[in-house]
């Protein structure tokens, strides 16, 4: 009962919805943390959802409150040239078109933002996040007109007229990269180590 009544006072229109038995299956729902949500669209005739009601995310990139707040943005933008109810659902859907793809990779950022790749340990990830971290941030410093080089994490809480699609993009840049050294280091180290102990294999045996 306590439940359908702050559901009500909150949503009273979707009263036809909020059935006893369906609040009693969301008050027996267990919370979300460490979970994401994503939806294929963001709206349903004249409904809309923004922030967390369309694209729960997790809270280490901190992006929650600012990709809400430009959700509005882009909304109100839609809805400025709207002259009557009946041009509401063809606005909403504007938004969702043009909204969908980027909330889509914000959250998959924020599942993803210290891994470099699934398929190593997790360990070996976050010695590498950091190291990849470390190193653009220098690279950066050295080209800063080079916006690939730029760490992601900067852009994403610096640049707010980038994308989370494109903050995406830099990130797998970057975490390529990462790999690529990585895997040439292990191939150079294991080769000179093959040399060394060739020579001293070949060294004892003339001895």
């Amino acid at each position: 009962d306590a439940v359908q009544a702050a559901l009500l006072e909150l949503a009273p229109a979707y009263a036809p919805l909020l059935t006893r038995d369906a609040c009693e299956r969301i008050a027996k729902q267990r919370p979300i943390a460490g979970k994401s949500v994503k939806v294929n669209r963001l709206y349903h005739e004249n409904s809309v959802l923004i922030g967390d009601a369309g694209h729960t995310m997790l809270n280490n990139l901190g992006q929650g409150a600012n990709s809400a707040l430009e959700d509005v943005g882009l909304l109100l933008d839609e809805l400025e040239s709207v002259s009557s109810r009946e041009e509401i659902p063809a606005a909403l859907k504007r938004f969702s078109d043009k909204r969908v793809k980027d909330v889509h990779a914000a959250t998959e950022l924020s599942k993803q933002a210290f891994t470099i790749s699934k398929a190593l340990p997790s360990k070996l990830n976050l010695l590498l996040y950091t190291w990849t971290y470390l190193a653009f941030q220098k690279l950066h410093r050295l080209a800063p007109s080079i916006a690939t080089l730029k760490p992601w994490q900067w852009t994403v809480n610096q640049d707010s007229h980038v994308s989370y699609t494109q903050v995406v993009e830099s990130k797998s840049f970057q975490s390529n990269v990462a790999l690529f050294v990585a895997a040439l280091t292990f191939f150079v180290s294991g080769g000179m180590i093959a040399t060394i102990g060739s020579l001293c294999w070949n060294g004892l045996v003339s001895v």
